[in-house]
């Protein structure tokens, strides 16, 4: 409303729904401007139903004015204002001075602008928009360094990789690479499509691959079995193993394996993480406090996606957590429909055995595991279940029974880290409730919140006794959990003992060196088995979430990926 600033005046002298004299010299010093433009002020309110102007034939007799409207409706007016304005946290910040019935009007109306709309672009074309709002996040989206879901999600729009797994068929399906073959598994050829574009404009040569995939650290899963990598031509690369790994192709469908073009690496450092250049269907044009903006990449080599814009709205957590919409996980009526469903992976807990101490005993690991109830972990309400694999599926085959100790590993005190993921996101929830149990079989503890650096850093965590966090898994299960087993960045491998880092390694090499899916998941379970078996992790918990969806809707594809978010990319409107 352009004069909210003179309806915030009027109620300074009048009150509202009463009768009052006045003249437009008196209003044009109370909004201390000319008597002409306090005119258009009282012509416009008019207008607008905020007052009641009646002017009285007769000499003498002066206008009267009955105001129609409060504090919180020109607060209401001016946060929508500031919102098609594209000034969202003032927007919010001024709404929230409104009392509450007027802050649930404003989130009806905040709902209708979000979701996806159609916007014109021109006199013969509009875009097809999709606009939510979202907690405030600082995202890393150099797919090399990405840690978190919202990382992810991010990479996954704007970058492509060589190939895409689909977790639907459980294959692999071409992306960058129209083709790959080996006759050993252990020489790998890929075959890159021609005149695939970067955002910025430069065609995809054959040594941005090789050198994204050298940005790897040599200890990575990636880089860890790989010899060299030879160009032949622009779009001709071969990968040469150590040992033959029919699982190699799928670590190439990894966020973290998106490709970069390695000039604007060099030229931007640290800054790419928050300018991403890409090759895939979204380029990121705006990324600041008020929002994250995606728009479709003209030049795609692929499928064009239908989706033209990505609006992603920072807001409160506050704020979300009372606006009702499907993109935010909530029913907006009761025609729609709750779909549950389990993420893959799980919280555990992780037994330093190679710290010098009580847990380098297999049998004092044995007592204290035997302590540990993970039903006492499970949010209920969330619809949580408890864990014994990183595969829910294979979770469901246990029976749930409870721990029962008979005897007490002995009098000691322990250091438990617990995993940070971001602010106000952790696992010191879970650390509080181990150490509660833990209290009760005589052992004190001491817990510390690592954050993501110091959780990768293996120096650091050789510190600490036992250690609780969680993982996620990508849609490609078997090679992320298999990733969880020997990654140097979880505190998994780096605390077993060398023999069993070993064994590992040995039995890892049996599953990538198959090539039956049936018995890579059998060998997989069994290194699962194996590791509680010796005591050296305990699974809590899987977590689940419920999204809502219409059951009737033209849209397709608004569902929640491995991220917990909606692939974009995927999303299109049937005509009827």
């Amino acid at each position: 409303m352009k004069h909210h600033k003179y309806a915030s005046k009027l109620l300074d002298y009048f009150t509202s729904e009463n009768k009052a004299e006045t003249t437009i010299a008196d209003l044009a010093s109370v909004f201390q401007c000319s008597e002409r433009h306090t005119k258009t002020v009282i012509h416009h309110l008019a207008a607008k139903q905020w007052i009641t102007w009646h002017v009285s034939q007769g000499r003498g007799k002066k206008p009267v004015i009955t105001l129609h409207f409060e504090k919180d409706d020109i607060l209401l007016e001016q946060a929508k204002g500031l919102i098609e304005k594209e000034i969202y946290q003032k927007g919010f910040t001024v709404v929230q001075q409104a009392s509450a019935a007027y802050q649930e009007k404003f989130r009806v109306w905040f709902q209708q602008q979000i979701g996806i709309t159609q916007v014109s672009a021109d006199k013969n074309a509009s875009l097809d928009v999709l606009r939510y709002p979202f907690y405030p996040v600082r995202l890393c989206m150099d797919p090399l360094d990405a840690s978190s879901r919202h990382d992810s999600h991010m990479i996954q729009q704007i970058f492509d990789r060589l190939v895409e797994y689909n977790p639907e068929t459980e294959t692999l399906e071409p992306a960058i690479a129209h083709c790959w073959e080996s006759k050993d598994g252990k020489q790998w050829i890929f075959y890159l499509r021609k005149n695939v574009r970067f955002h910025h404009g430069r065609i995809l040569h054959a040594n941005d691959v090789k050198t994204t995939i050298l940005r790897f650290t040599e200890d990575s899963a990636i880089r860890k079995n790989l010899l060299n990598i030879q160009i032949i031509n622009q779009t001709t690369l071969i990968f040469q193993l150590d040992k033959s790994d029919y699982l190699f192709p799928r670590l190439l469908a990894d966020v973290r394996a998106s490709i970069v073009p390695i000039d604007v690496i060099k030229e931007k450092g640290k800054l790419f993480s928050s300018k991403p250049i890409g090759c895939g269907p979204y380029q990121l044009t705006i990324y600041s406090e008020e929002k994250i903006q995606l728009d479709r990449f003209e030049n795609y080599y692929g499928l064009a996606p239908w989706l033209d814009k990505v609006e992603v709205i920072t807001a409160s957590e506050e704020f979300l957590s009372k606006q009702t919409h499907p993109l935010l996980l909530e029913a907006p009526d009761s025609s729609w429909v709750e779909k549950f469903t389990y993420e893959q992976g799980a919280d555990f807990i992780i037994l330093n055995s190679r710290k010098p101490g009580p847990l380098q005993d297999k049998n004092y690991r044995k007592d204290l595991i035997e302590a540990i109830r993970p039903a006492d972990f499970c949010l209920a309400k969330r619809g949580e279940i408890i864990a014994h694999s990183l595969i829910v599926d294979k979770s469901m085959t246990f029976p749930n029974k409870i721990n029962q100790t008979s005897s007490s590993p002995g009098q000691s005190s322990l250091k438990i880290a617990a995993q940070q993921i971001r602010r106000n996101t952790n696992h010191y929830r879970e650390a509080v409730i181990l150490q509660r149990q833990l209290e009760h079989i005589g052992i004190h503890s001491k817990i510390n919140l690592l954050s993501k650096t110091e959780w990768k850093d293996p120096n650091k965590i050789l510190d600490y006794d036992l250690f609780v966090g969680g993982v996620f898994l990508s849609d490609d299960y078997l090679l992320s959990a298999l990733t969880f087993m020997e990654s140097m960045s979880m505190p998994l491998y780096p605390l077993l003992p060398d023999s069993v880092q070993k064994e590992v390694q040995q039995k890892l090499t049996k599953i990538r060196q198959s090539e039956n899916s049936q018995q890579q998941w059998e060998l997989y379970f069994q290194l699962e088995k194996d590791l509680k078996k010796q005591h050296f992790i305990v699974f809590l918990n899987h977590r689940g979430h419920g999204v809502y969806e219409a059951e009737d809707s033209l849209y397709e594809n608004i569902h929640l990926n491995s991220n917990g978010r909606i692939n974009y990319r995927k999303v299109w409107r049937k005509p009827f």
